[in-house]
């Protein structure tokens, strides 16, 4: 399992991961996970995504090995 960041903002930009506040806020990055197969397609996305909430992590754990695994 592989994980990136995107600390240039260039994917989060593409993937409208951008906030819409006023000001400062305007380019508050939300925290999205895309779990990406195999194959190279986007399997999930989680939009936002709570770092600080464990029932998120379990659902992360589940979908990652549903799609590593092949499984629909």
């Amino acid at each position: 399992m592989l994980f990136a960041s995107d600390t240039t903002g260039e994917i989060a930009e593409k993937y409208a991961t951008t906030g819409s506040g006023i000001g400062p806020l305007k380019k508050f990055y939300k925290r999205v996970v895309f779990v990406v197969g195999p194959d190279g397609r986007v399997a999930h996305v989680f939009r936002p995504f709570s770092a600080l909430s464990q029932d998120q992590y379990a659902q992360l754990d589940s979908i990652v090995d549903r799609v590593s695994t092949g499984a629909r």
